[in-house]
């Protein structure tokens, strides 16, 4: 657990704190293909994010955070259950710049903890769950503070065991598309 988290922290701080003048800082929605749950509400990843770019004359690095709730109750049937996922990440990225198009390859590497309470089960449980995998994409600039683009990701998970199933281990690789709008500074 301790190993991602420290991966994580130091891409997103280092290059936060060798920014020079030259690093255009933005804000930015990401839309993503891949499902938010799965496996009775067991879940992967949240399906919209806010990024951070941090883009320098040819390099990006993207942090990004997650969150998704989702709860149902039945007062009849005396049922409640709830999930929540909350995702940090970042994107390290070479980008390319064409004219007003903006072309980007490398990766994106993150944690997402997943938790699920149910009164049906009577249970709660929890895990965390690691993702890396390369990442592609291109951004159109309408001007000079507005794009919309879009991502191809090919991500590795290894989703931790719950707190009751130690003994399991699951991991599984999956594609994802993902559409942005940013906001550049």
């Amino acid at each position: 657990m301790r190993a991602p988290l420290l991966l994580l922290c130091f891409l997103v701080l280092v290059p936060l704190a060798t920014a020079q003048q030259g690093a255009r800082f933005g804000v930015g929605i990401g839309i993503g293909s891949a499902p938010a749950l799965y496996d009775d509400d067991f879940g992967i990843r949240p399906p919209t994010s806010i990024y951070l770019p941090i883009t320098f004359s040819t390099f990006r690095v993207e942090p990004e955070l997650g969150l998704f709730r989702a709860s149902v109750s039945d007062e009849d049937d005396d049922f409640e259950l709830s999930a929540s996922l909350l995702q940090l990440g970042t994107g390290v990225f070479l980008v390319r710049p064409m004219g007003s198009t903006n072309l980007y390859f490398g990766g994106r590497v993150g944690i997402t903890r997943v938790s699920r309470d149910s009164s049906f089960r009577d249970e709660d449980e929890s895990s965390t769950n690691f993702f890396v995998g390369p990442a592609l994409g291109g951004e159109y600039m309408f001007g000079q503070n507005f794009s919309l683009g879009g991502e191809a990701q090919l991500l590795f998970t290894s989703v931790g065991s719950s707190d009751d199933d130690d003994d399991v281990s699951i991991s599984f690789l999956n594609t994802n598309g993902v559409f942005f709008v940013r906001w550049h500074f």
